[in-house]
């Protein structure tokens, strides 16, 4: 029987929405420490306002909507574009940025739905190894509190094998064409050239020592630079005391079309990936502005933390059933804000008898079930 939902729209369970929004309420508690603002996106946004690191192209991926004036509007389909758009609109010069929002894609890849959900951050109008360095820390220390006992970070940086494409076709050429070159699709001398060097190095990765390796293989300016990047960021990340953790991965060259620089990924030990991230640009007037960025993969988090039982709050719930009496009520109530102050979650169940909490209690065992009956005296498991 088919479903008009398959491959185009998907809807959440019950359980996926609890976790996300717990996942979401954690995320932007942690960034709030360290002077992110929450935002709010807009619906609908200008479709020009959509545009990061001179992508026009990309415009065709959204879904449009024409107001009676002839301006074209679009949908959100990156939650990173979407922050730099609420940003390009703010007085500060400097900030820091969170959001969550449903995306949409009117050209979806392969099998891949026409919708998403991204949670994420942006710290826009700075640039340097010190704010790069800032992002991935706070990716990595999130990746602990939900539960990974080992983050791996892996860092890269786009330069590296755009510049030794960009040096043997004599052009800055397009990241497809990249993508292409590394899927083995070779049509000229130059895609050949670059595919003998990248092809040696695609699977090459470690610690920081590895740079100088990497660096004698490409030797070029531009992906020389992008060494040095990296070098420069893993030099600062020894402050955080996680330089321990970083691998470097040539190889990776982020997962959007928008990623120019500094690149990286963190995952855990079954190589689940729980936070993305990178340097871009976007437009405000006629400026380009800087932008370091991460989002969450809440799918891999949402397995993440089912797994680490991080948000699993059984522990702390009581589920207080209510016989159907006024006196029932006041005690339940009062109840309530006793364990309020025991930092106790309390669940209501209204106008039940003595037989129906009895069955309850025997069926659920490993809950804590209190039961006030019609005089407002406590019977619990």
């Amino acid at each position: 029987m088919s479903n008009r939902w398959n491959n185009t729209i998907t809807k959440i369970d019950a359980e996926t929405n609890t976790l996300r929004n717990n996942v979401e309420r954690a995320f932007f508690d942690e960034l709030n420490k360290s002077g992110y603002q929450r935002v709010t996106l807009p619906i609908l946004d200008y479709a020009d306002n959509y545009v990061i690191n001179g992508g026009y192209h990309a415009i065709q991926n959204h879904y449009k909507s024409i107001s009676t004036n002839g301006e074209v509007y679009s949908l959100p389909n990156d939650l990173v574009i979407g922050l730099n758009s609420v940003a390009s609109g703010f007085i500060e010069k400097k900030g820091r940025l969170c959001g969550a929002t449903e995306i949409f894609n009117f050209l979806p890849e392969n099998t891949e739905p026409s919708n998403d959900y991204q949670i994420g951050a942006i710290a826009y109008g700075m640039k340097g190894v010190e704010i790069e360095a800032e992002v991935i820390a706070l990716a990595y220390d999130f990746a602990k509190f939900i539960g990974i006992s080992n983050p791996r970070i892996y860092l890269s940086n786009t330069n590296i094998f755009q510049g030794v494409l960009n040096t043997n076709a004599g052009t800055n050429a397009q990241r497809s064409r990249l993508k292409n070159i590394l899927k083995g699709k070779i049509e000229s001398d130059a895609d050949y050239s670059t595919y003998q060097v990248l092809n040696a190095l695609k699977n090459t990765e470690g610690s920081v020592t590895i740079i100088q390796e990497v660096a004698e293989k490409v030797n070029n300016k531009q992906s020389i630079d992008g060494l040095l990047n990296l070098f420069e960021i893993s030099t600062v990340l020894e402050a955080y005391n996680i330089n321990d953790s970083v691998v470097i991965k040539p190889s990776y060259y982020g997962n959007n079309e928008y990623d120019e620089g500094m690149v990286f990924f963190i995952s855990d030990d079954k190589g689940r990936v729980a936070v993305v991230g990178g340097t871009c640009k976007y437009k405000k007037g006629k400026e380009q502005v800087d932008c370091v960025q991460m989002q969450l993969n809440v799918k891999d988090v949402i397995d993440i933390v089912k797994e680490t039982k991080i948000f699993d709050t059984d522990s702390i719930t009581v589920h207080v059933c209510i016989a159907a009496s006024r006196q029932a009520l006041l005690s339940a109530f009062a109840i309530k804000e006793e364990l309020k102050k025991e930092g106790m979650i309390t669940k209501f169940l209204y106008d039940v008898t003595e037989k129906d909490v009895m069955i309850m209690m025997q069926k659920n065992k490993e809950k804590v079930i209190m039961y006030v009956d019609e005089e407002g005296k406590i019977i619990h498991s």
